[in-house]
């Protein structure tokens, strides 16, 4: 019997092990982090929300990027770094293996984060519109509370946007892979 080695799977390990560490490197960041370190994230999520709601903002950089007419502001915790590591990681673990050479995984690597970053913004952006609006019905979900009433819209949406990057990016990959792995 001829057992052949297999160096698919040493490569897979240090690819694993890479996305760990940046994983970790941006979870340790994002812990030690203030506000003006995350504009980034913060500066495009507030684009997006003034462009759907029409309110104007200003950069503060002790709280962020305050909207007066909305009587919001957009700062650190709103600035999606937990669902950016999440994404990234589901992603590229799910989907890495497929790609055989390490050329191909770093490219992959890169492309998975600007997938990321793009449903971060989208996710972040939709959390932050949908909460604006869902307070005008309040007086609705009375039982609930705002606080409880916000925590559930974000774990909706958090959710949802995560399936569909999932989907999307086994749908991308199929088509790529079946041409270029």
């Amino acid at each position: 019997m001829d057992i052949k080695p297999n160096r698919q799977v040493p490569l897979d390990l240090f690819f694993l092990g890479l996305i760990a560490l940046l994983a970790f490197s941006l979870k340790l960041f994002y812990t030690n982090c203030q506000t003006e370190d995350l504009k980034l994230f913060l500066k495009p999520v507030s684009m997006v929300v003034s462009f759907f709601t029409g309110a104007s903002y200003h950069y503060s950089a002790e709280t962020g990027y305050l909207f007066p007419s909305l009587q919001i502001s957009i700062e650190k915790s709103c600035s999606g770094v937990n669902f950016f590591v999440m994404a990234f990681c589901m992603v590229s673990i799910s989907v890495l293996p497929f790609y055989k050479t390490a050329v191909r995984k770093f490219l992959a690597i890169a492309g998975f984060t600007f997938g990321a970053f793009f449903f971060t913004i989208l996710a972040n952006s939709s959390r932050i519109i949908i909460a604006i609006n869902s307070l005008r019905w309040s007086e609705l979900f009375y039982t609930l509370g705002t606080d409880k009433m916000h925590l559930y819209q974000g774990s909706f949406i958090y959710i949802f946007f995560l399936i569909l990057f999932y989907f999307l990016a086994l749908y991308s990959n199929r088509k790529i892979t079946k041409f270029y792995a």
